[in-house]
């Protein structure tokens, strides 16, 4: 039985890894969940019901599933014969007993999660209903939030490695999640908008359109254009895609592995079916934009080609950044206006400095040891949406 709420170390031969792994895995599992369903649930709530309050059905649904999971976590932390089983703990001054580092990645994930929603967003919502983009401070955070939770995942499953080894699905699983987690975060409304006719169809749903407040956020989405047919995707796009590359194959060295997630991922991001669904409510014509996936997949299958033939690395994913971002700039619908081609040539530095950030990263991830490697992880989760937010303020505040 698991030793809960005890300050003592169990010895290595009362240690319960394969429960640690299954408690792991079902953390994921509900956040997973509460992400995949609620915020699904979520989305179409809106769609349909007019906003009546913080508390809907679905919100209660995403918050009930992350109050579990962290139920969860609280019971990894204090269990004596399973919070050893993550490694070498880390001192907590508001602890009697030593933290492993993965377990304070999860830890501050679900703790953060919890503020995120259930304090700003719900302050927010409270206060402006659906007058937001996705670089609000509430969003961003339970974005980012969820991105922490992930690389405490990623963490924790490496570090019980020496006793359950890491078949090619457990890497699947942890390559998908960090893909999917990852994007919606570093490109925000750049990713989660197809293009201004279906920001525009979207607004002319009933329920939304009777509500002001998304109405302004339209006006926003629509007047600083953001979505994908931005030119700075050229930017965001490549440092998300170089960091991506570069923490997949520090997961796993296997090309077809590679392929397979960024394949899996590919095919998961089209979004066709929606894009005809507001077309013909909406009588627009469609854009390839609109019902396209990110063009990651021949840039990956270019990166894994050049490798083969040993060209070095900073070569390798230069080349494949810049078909990435010729991908991305075929797609846009305003690309001749105003020189807006000329940021094709920020793909490399923003590829490499993917790269770059992706091995700082997975380096941490993989030794979460020391404060040093961790606190950054845990710092930038509420610091980034701060600043994401002061811009999404500044767009609310000039944007009549």
């Amino acid at each position: 039985m698991p030793i809960l709420f005890d300050t003592r170390t169990a010895p290595p031969e009362q240690v319960r890894f394969r429960l640690a792994h299954h408690l792991l895995l079902g953390t994921v599992a509900l956040i997973v969940i509460a992400s995949v369903v609620g915020r699904t649930w979520d989305a179409l709530y809106h769609v349909i019901i007019p906003f009546d309050g913080f508390f809907s059905p679905p919100h209660v649904f995403i918050y009930a599933c992350s109050t579990l999971a962290a139920f969860v976590v609280m019971g990894m932390v204090f269990s004596g014969n399973i919070r050893p089983a993550f490694g070498q703990g880390l001192k907590v001054w508001i602890l009697p007993f030593d933290v492993p580092g993965s377990l304070l990645l999860v830890g501050f994930g679900i703790v953060l999660l919890g503020f995120a929603g259930l304090v700003l967003d719900n302050l927010w919502h409270t206060n402006f209903g659906l007058d937001e983009t996705n670089w609000s401070a509430p969003h961003a955070m339970i974005g980012w939030s969820i991105t922490l939770l992930t690389w405490g995942f990623v963490a924790g499953r490496l570090s019980l490695a020496h006793d359950k080894p890491i078949r090619w699905y457990s890497v699947l699983l942890m390559g998908y999640l960090l893909m999917a987690v990852t994007a919606g975060s570093v490109m925000g409304p750049f990713f989660q908008h197809r293009s201004p006719a279906i920001v525009e169809a979207i607004s002319h749903l009933p329920a939304l359109s009777l509500q002001p407040e998304f109405q302004h956020s339209t006006r926003i989405y629509l007047a600083w254009n953001l979505t994908r047919t931005n030119p700075l995707l050229l930017i965001f796009a490549p440092l998300w895609l170089g960091a991506i590359w570069a923490c997949l194959l520090r997961l796993d060295r296997r090309w077809w592995l590679m392929l397979l997630i960024v394949t899996l991922w590919f095919l998961a991001d089209d979004n066709q079916n929606n894009a005809q669904f507001l077309a013909t409510y909406n009588n627009f014509t469609l854009q390839p934009v609109d019902y396209s996936a990110l063009p990651v997949f021949l840039p990956t299958v270019l990166l894994l080609l050049l490798r083969r033939f040993r060209l070095p690395d900073r070569c390798a994913w230069s080349i494949s950044g810049v078909l990435f971002g010729l991908l991305i700039f075929a797609q846009l619908t305003q690309r001749t206006q105003n020189g807006e081609g000329l940021l094709l040539f920020a793909t490399i530095p923003a590829v490499l400095a993917g790269k770059w950030l992706g091995e700082q990263l997975f380096a941490r991830v993989s030794n979460p040891n020391s404060y040093r490697q961790i606190l950054p992880l845990i710092l930038s989760t509420p610091l980034i949406p701060l600043c994401t937010g002061l811009v999404d303020l500044y767009l609310r505040n000039v944007t009549p």
